[in-house]
C-alpha cells in the first residue's frame, strides 16, 4: 500500500508532509533571467532548497481520471445540502482551471474531469482513528449503494471528504492517497474545528490529485528531496516536500497547491496565462515564513521586442472579495493577499522596448522596485496616490510621473529631493525613490491634489528634469532651495505664492540662491502670484539682471517667468556690493533690497 498524508500545520508525518489552506501571500528576491525555452506554468515558484532529483517509476499513470466526491459523516446532511454543493462546486471550478498543467510532463492530459454522482455516508468517521482501509469502506459503500459508479481502475480517483474538525489516525494530516481494492482514493479534510473551508477542501484535493495521477498507489514518478530540505516525511510524491508548503489563488479564487516541475527545477501552477509571474518563498532557517516576493518580468510575449505594461493595484479577490494587491502583465493578472508579498520587482526588457510600470495602488509591506533599463515610464498613481501603502524605488526609467491631481483635498504638502518625492498625496512613510538616469531626457513630474497645497524642493536630481504641477482649484506655495537639474513649475493658473531661496519659504532671513544650480522655470500662474528671491545671507559681491522674465547672475540662479503672470517680485541681495541691472520695462510690482539698480 502507498499511503500519503498531507499535514495541515506544515509539520511533516511519516510518508506525506501536510499543509494548511493559506492564499497566495508573497516576497524574497526573485529571479531576473527568463528562459525563453522553459515550460511556461505561468505560477513559478522558485526552489529555495535546491532540485529534487528522480527516485524511480513504476510508469502507470492516470491519464485523464474522473474525480468523483465521496462526503462522510452527518455534518454533510445530504449530497444535495448546502454544504456538499457549495464544496462540489468548488471544486468543479478547481478541475477546470490549469493547476494540473504541470502533470503533462509526467505523461498526463493535464486533466481531470468530475463525476456529476455524489456519495454521502452519513455514519461519522471515526475522529482521529480512521485509515484508508476506512476510506475504502466507505467508497464500497457508495458504491454498493448505487450513489456513485464503479469506474474502471485506471479512470478515476475517489476522494473522500470528511466534516470539519476531523482527522485520520495520522496526527495533524489533513490528506493522503492511497489504493485499496484495485480503486485510487483519498481523504481530504474540509477544514478544522472552526468550520467549513472551501480553501482548505481545494488546496488539499490539487495535492492528492496531481499525485494520484503521477503516482497511482505508488507505481508511477517519485523524486527525492533535495538534501537540505527542511519539511521532512517520505512522501516522495510531486506535491510533497519543500512544495507542501506554499499556496497559489488561481484567478477564479481558487487555492491550489504548487506542484515539482522536474523540467524547470521549480514548484510550479498553471493559471491559464500566457507568461510566468515569479515568486520567491521567504524562509527563516528550517521555518517557512508565509511570506513570498513577486517578479514581473517583462519580454515574455511577441518575442520580447513590443512594450510591456505592469499594473500594481488594490484589487478586489473573487473568491473572499477582500482588498488584495493584484499584479497584472499585459493585461494578465494575479492577486496576492494583503500584507504578504514583502518585495514586487518588475523588470523592464532588457532590449529597451518602451515599457510602462503603472502604480495604481500597493498593500502596506509590499515595497516596489521598478528596473527600467534606461527606457520606458513609471506612472505612480492614477490621478490619486492615497491607496500607494508602499514605496517605490526606480532605477534607470526615462519618465516618471507622480499623479495626485484627482485628489480633492486641500492643504497637503509635497517634498521632492534630488533622490525622492514624499507627501503629494502618499500616505506617511511612503517615498518614491529614484536614482540615476544614463541618457538625455529624463523627467520626473510630479502634479499635486487639485486644492491649495504646500510643496518644498530641497534639490532635484543631477540627471532628473523636474515638472511640478501644483494644486489647480486653490492657490498653492512653492518654496525652493535648491536645483541641479532644470526646475519647470506650472501654476495652473491660481494666485500662487513662490520662494526661493536656500531657507524658503523664510525670505530675506539669510538664506542664498548659492544651491540654485537648475535653471528654475514658473509659468501657468494666475495674475496675483506673487515671487521672492532670496540672497540675503550671500557673502560675496553679486550682479544680477532682473527683466520681465528673468532674474539670475553669476551665483545667482537662473530663474525664469512669465511677468504678466506676476503681480510681485520681490528680491534680497547679499551682505556685499550688489548691483541689479533692470532691462526694459517690468509689468509687474517690484521691490528690491541690497541691490544697487543700475
Amino acid at each position: 500500500m502507498n499511503f500519503r498524508r498531507t499535514n495541515l500545520n506544515g509539520t511533516n508525518q511519516k510518508r506525506n508532509p501536510a499543509r494548511s489552506g493559506r492564499r497566495l501571500q508573497g516576497a524574497g528576491t526573485p529571479p531576473v533571467e527568463i528562459l525563453e525555452s522553459r515550460t511556461m506554468f505561468n505560477a513559478v515558484f522558485s526552489s529555495v532548497f535546491g532540485p529534487e532529483t528522480l527516485k524511480g517509476d513504476g510508469g502507470q499513470r492516470l491519464t485523464h481520471p474522473e474525480v468523483v466526491l465521496v462526503f462522510w459523516g452527518k455534518f454533510w446532511g445530504s449530497a444535495t445540502s448546502a454544504s456538499t454543493t457549495s464544496v462540489y462546486n468548488a471544486v468543479k471550478k478547481e478541475l477546470g482551471t490549469d493547476f494540473l498543467d504541470v502533470t503533462k510532463q509526467y505523461g498526463t492530459s493535464g486533466s481531470a474531469t468530475l463525476s456529476p454522482s455524489i456519495g454521502y455516508i452519513s455514519a461519522n468517521p471515526t475522529n482521529h482513528g480512521f485509515d484508508g482501509g476506512d476510506i475504502d469502506n466507505v467508497v464500497s459503500q457508495a458504491i454498493s449503494n448505487g450513489q456513485v459508479p464503479s469506474l474502471p481502475t485506471n479512470g478515476a480517483i475517489y476522494e473522500v471528504i470528511t466534516p470539519p474538525g476531523y482527522g485520520s489516525s495520522v496526527a495533524n494530516a489533513s490528506g493522503f492517497n492511497d489504493e485499496k481494492s484495485n480503486t485510487f482514493e483519498t481523504w481530504v479534510s474540509s477544514g478544522g474545528k472552526t468550520g467549513l473551508s472551501i480553501d482548505n477542501v481545494t488546496l488539499v484535493l490539487s495535492h492528492e490529485t496531481a499525485e494520484s495521477m503521477t503516482d497511482p498507489g505508488g507505481n508511477g514518478i517519485e523524486f527525492n528531496p533535495s538534501p537540505s530540505d527542511p519539511v521532512g516525511g517520505s512522501g516522495n510524491q510531486i506535491g510533497d516536500y519543500e512544495g507542501n508548503a506554499y499556496s497559489f489563488r488561481e484567478p477564479d479564487g481558487i487555492l491550489v497547491q504548487p506542484l515539482w516541475s522536474a523540467k524547470d527545477n521549480s514548484w510550479d501552477v498553471g493559471d491559464g496565462n500566457k507568461q510566468n509571474f515569479y515568486i520567491s518563498p521567504v524562509w527563516k532557517g528550517s521555518k517557512f515564513t508565509g511570506i513570498y516576493g513577486l517578479l514581473l518580468q517583462g519580454g515574455q510575449v511577441d518575442g520580447g521586442y513590443n512594450p510591456n505594461t505592469y499594473t500594481l493595484s488594490n484589487g478586489i479577490d473573487s473568491a473572499n472579495r477582500s482588498a488584495d494587491v493584484k499584479a497584472t502583465l499585459n493585461g494578465e493578472s494575479e492577486y496576492f493577499d494583503q500584507g504578504k508579498l514583502n518585495n514586487i520587482t518588475i523588470n523592464f526588457d532588457s532590449r529597451g522596448t518602451l515599457d510602462v510600470a503603472n502604480i495604481d495602488g500597493v498593500t502596506a509591506s509590499s515595497p516596489v522596485l521598478i528596473n527600467g533599463n534606461n527606457s520606458g515610464v513609471a506612472n505612480i498613481g492614477d490621478g490619486s496616490t492615497q491607496t500607494i501603502f508602499s514605496s517605490v524605488t526606480i532605477n534607470n526609467v526615462q519618465a516618471t510621473f507622480v499623479n495626485d491631481s484627482k485628489d480633492s483635498r486641500s492643504g497637503l504638502s509635497g517634498t521632492i529631493s534630488k533622490s525622492s518625492v514624499t507627501g503629494f498625496g502618499l500616505p506617511n512613510s511612503v517615498a518614491i525613490n529614484y536614482n540615476q538616469y544614463f541618457r538625455d531626457g529624463t523627467s520626473l513630474s510630479v502634479y499635486g491634489g487639485a486644492g491649495a497645497n504646500t510643496d518644498l524642493i530641497t534639490g532635484t536630481s543631477a540627471t532628473y528634469g523636474v515638472n511640478l504641477y501644483p494644486g489647480t482649484n486653490g492657490a498653492s506655495t512653492v518654496n525652493v532651495k535648491a536645483t541641479t537639474a532644470p526646475l519647470s513649475i506650472y501654476g495652473g493658473g491660481q494666485n500662487d505664492t513662490f520662494n526661493i531661496g536656500s531657507l524658503a519659504p523664510r525670505i530675506g532671513t539669510g538664506g542664498t540662491l548659492s544651491n540654485i544650480d537648475g535653471a528654475v522655470m514658473i509659468e501657468e500662474t494666475g495674475l496675483s502670484s506673487t515671487l521672492s528671491i532670496d540672497d540675503s545671507g550671500d557673502t560675496k559681491s553679486r550682479t544680477g539682471v532682473l527683466s520681465a522674465d528673468n532674474f539670475g547672475g553669476a551665483g545667482l540662479g537662473n530663474i525664469n517667468f512669465w511677468g504678466t503672470e506676476l503681480d510681485d517680485v520681490t528680491v534680497y541681495g547679499g551682505k556685499k556690493g550688489n548691483v541689479l541691472k533692470v532691462s526694459g520695462t517690468l509689468p509687474f510690482k517690484d521691490s528690491i533690497y541690497n541691490f544697487s539698480i543700475k
